[in-house]
Order: structure tokens, then sequence, then C-alpha cells
């Protein structure tokens, strides 16, 4: 069951294109899952996973309890669900809620339904097909954008997490790292010391970058001794592009990451 209200279309060429521009804060290539917020039953959900192989739509126990929901209000499901290696996850029940998904002065209302199954996930919502078709959702997942139509026009919505820079070291404060600024307070806290007690893993700049030995990883450039060598043409460069070369080849050679070699031409 859905809301019904008059929605512009998707199909003019223009306004469902998905262009680069506007997933600039999408790190390609990827292969990363389709994440989105919205509004579900007066409540700003995220980490929804769109996901065009599922049917239904899930809920998990975690989110449901989250948004202060009983379990009397769930009604009985016959539905069983069936993961890719023949497992059975039995749901505690359903329930009908309003979903909402917005872009600034536009959205799109549809009254869904969720399967509610008690199992960990990293997820709080599998959106499915049930869901994406009442709201006409077209998706990108190379630029893991949303679009849907409304009254107003057609909606965008993706899901780029804001980040905040976290201090790791007591000498250097230029040093930080970023965690989710929505994470909680606890969980970001453990992150933080983790963090801090393992700060010898991380290279801040060319020095800290350890070698590795030539019996636990080499590379070399697949040539044919075979073929005769080839004396190719100096290509020109301006200063600014030369300088630039220059300081990153100097500091690979000064970290011994490289070296010099001649050869007879």
């Amino acid at each position: 069951m859905s809301r019904s209200h008059p929605r512009s279309k998707l199909g003019d060429g223009r306004e469902d294109y998905f262009s680069e521009k506007e997933a600039k804060n999408v790190h390609w290539p990827h292969n990363d899952a389709l994440v989105i917020q919205a509004w579900i039953d007066n409540a700003e959900v995220q980490r929804i996973m769109v996901n065009t192989g599922s049917l239904v739509n899930v809920m998990y126990r975690a989110c449901f309890d989250q948004m202060g929901l009983g379990l009397e209000q769930l009604s009985s499901s016959p539905e069983l669900l069936y993961g890719f290696t023949g497992d059975v996850v039995v749901p505690i029940g359903n329930i009908s809620l309003l979903f909402t998904i917005k872009d600034v002065d536009r959205q799109a209302t549809t009254l869904a339904e969720f399967l509610i199954v008690d199992c960990p996930s990293a997820y709080n919502v599998m959106l499915g097909r049930q869901a994406m078709n009442d709201l006409d959702l077209v998706t990108s997942t190379k630029s893991l954008i949303v679009k849907f139509p409304t009254p107003n026009g057609v909606g965008t919505t993706c899901l780029v997490e804001e980040l905040e820079d976290i201090p790791i070291s007591e000498t250097d404060e230029e040093r930080c790292l970023k965690l989710g600024r929505n994470l909680a307070p606890e969980v970001k806290s453990q992150l933080t010391n983790f963090l801090k007690a393992n700060l010898d893993i991380f290279a801040w700049n060319h020095e800290d970058m350890v070698g590795i030995a030539p019996e636990v990883m080499s590379h070399r450039l697949n040539v044919d001794p075979g073929y005769k060598l080839v004396h190719q043409k100096r290509r020109p460069m301006t200063i600014e592009r030369y300088a630039t070369f220059k300081e990153e080849v100097d500091n690979l050679l000064a970290n011994e990451f490289i070296r010099e070699a001649y050869y007879q031409v």
C-alpha cells in the first residue's frame, strides 16, 4: 500500500541522469553497497541498505528497539527469509510503518511493511523491491545515489557520512584520524583508544614506512629479455612539473624505495 500523489517523471533524459559531479564525494573505482538514510515512523534512520536483490523490507531488532517500538505492535509473519547458503531466518513479526525519503523540499512517502529479524547486522534496514517500486526509486550503485519522483521534481539522496578529526598524538596536534561524527560516544571512545594504542602501524611520512625484505616480496618488470632495448626520446617538462617530479623522486631515493640504475645502450 502506498500513498498516491502526482509525480514528475524520471524518463526525460535529464533529471534521471547520474553524473560524476553528483557523486563528487565517491571514490572510484569501488563496489560499495548503496546506503541511504530516511525517516521511518518519524524517526531518522541511517545505514539503510538499498537491496535490489530482496523482495521484502527487513528491519533489524536493534533498530526496532532503538525506535521505541514494542513487540506488541507486531503481527505474526508466515514468511521465512533465505540466505545465499540456504540458511533460514525466522522473523519475529512484521509491522507497517511510514517510510519517507527526503531531499531538501522534495520528499516521497509510502506505507512499507517491514519484517523484523533478531540477528546482528552492519545495517539498520534492508530496503527491498516492495518499497522501491512504491516510491519509483531509480538507483546508481556506481554513484551511490538514489533518485525518486515527487510533486516538486526529482529528488536525490545519498549517504556521505560526516567525519571529524580525532587527535591521536600527544606530541603532534596535526596527527589526526577521522571517525564518523554520528558514532555512539562509547564506540568513539573505544576506537580512539584502540588507534592510540596502535600508532606504530601508521605512516605519517616516508621515513615511517619500513622496507619489505626481498625474500618476502619483490617487484620486477615483466620484460622479455630477448627483445632489443629501445632508447626513448627525452620528453620535455614544464618547470613546475619537473620540480614536483624531482621532489618525489628525491624522497624515494632518500628512503631507499628506489635506486638509480645504469644501462648501456
